[in-house]
């Protein structure tokens, strides 16, 4: 994959051109981290199911890494903003061309961002990423079946195989767990 991007990159006139890509939906099982479990990477919402690359190139982009909060939802306001056009029309998108260069505005980063896994009457997986934190939801059986819904926290940086999850109703994290509910509990429902 290194190689494939490296030609397309060296193919591209970079000082005209804009590049942008990104994973979709996790890395495929068996591109999974040596080690851990098969079966619960791509599509869910397990860090191996939502923690994709991302590059961004082109004229006037800095070399360097972020460790910025970012959406799929935030690459139309940033494309805006580096070919200088509004980006009315995306008002959920926030732009975070200023990670990539001194000389642009972006917008304010993300505090948490969502995400989600959705089976209408059979399944249902959220999450929420705060920095360091996660609190992750989910149904097992939907919500027709006797299971009840199941709920932790991670520390996601220093547990990216999310293989230790914490106790939500742990005393020293019962302020965090409320807060990051709060905001999961915050998405419109689904019709």
């Amino acid at each position: 994959l290194d190689r494939a991007i490296g030609d397309v990159l060296a193919r591209v006139d970079l000082a005209s051109t804009y590049v942008v890509y990104f994973g979709d939906n996790g890395t495929p099982d068996d591109a999974r981290p040596e080690g851990t479990p098969t079966g619960f990477w791509k599509g869910t919402t397990h860090e191996g199911g939502v923690r994709v690359p991302m590059i961004v190139a082109g004229p006037g982009i800095v070399p360097g890494q972020s460790e910025r909060l970012v959406s799929a939802l935030d690459i139309p306001a940033t494309l805006f903003e580096l070919l200088g056009r509004s980006s009315r029309g995306f008002e959920d998108s926030r732009s975070f061309a200023d990670e990539l260069g001194p000389w642009w505005v972006g917008a304010p980063p993300r505090d948490f961002v969502f995400t989600e896994q959705y089976e209408p009457s059979t399944y249902e997986d959220r999450a929420i990423i705060a920095r360091d934190w996660k609190l992750r939801v989910w149904d097992p059986d939907g919500p027709l079946g006797p299971l009840p819904v199941k709920e932790s926290i991670y520390r996601v940086r220093r547990d990216l195989k999310a293989n230790r999850p914490l106790d939500p109703a742990d005393p020293r994290l019962i302020g965090l767990a409320t807060f990051l509910r709060v905001r999961l509990n915050s998405l419109p429902p689904r019709l």
